[in-house]
């Protein structure tokens, strides 16, 4: 890859089909299609539910993340940190990606904070349904 212009098209295709795989987590997917989730359940939609396994969307999502991770470290090392850091686009990078684990951090938080009350019998219903005209996030359970 040492045409810029195949360099160029490579990295935009990788981008789109990562904005894809960005787009059908947002759209909660795998809800539509009826793939199940990694620990098999099927307890409702995902948006139904509160800290949910990670989905085969979600997955992958995090392994490419963890690949553009690896992408930015590789490139401090090879250029050393002050080249790096006076780069602004190399800035640019680092906040995206922190941003992306950021989020990947929550979604494990999410997670083992429902586990931790489905242990310790806190928790009724751990994917309780929500009402349908309940706003800001409030998890009524229906009876």
């Amino acid at each position: 890859m040492r045409k810029p212009f195949i360099k160029f098209i490579c990295h935009s295709a990788s981008y789109v089909a990562f904005l894809i795989l960005l787009i059908l987590a947002s759209q909660r997917i795998e809800s539509l299609i009826n793939i199940n989730s990694s620990d098999g359940s099927s307890s409702g939609p995902k948006n139904e539910r509160r800290g949910p396994p990670p989905t085969v969307i979600e997955w992958m999502i995090m392994t490419w993340i963890a690949g553009l991770v690896w992408t930015e470290i590789k490139q401090l090392w090879d250029d050393g940190l002050y080249e790096y850091v006076h780069d602004m686009w190399n800035v640019l990078d680092f906040i995206t990606n922190s941003l992306y684990i950021a989020t990947i951090g929550l979604r494990v938080v999410a997670y083992l904070q429902v586990q931790k009350e489905i242990s310790e019998n806190k928790l009724r219903d751990a994917y309780a349904q929500r009402m349908p005209n309940a706003s800001f996030g409030m998890h009524m359970t229906q009876h």
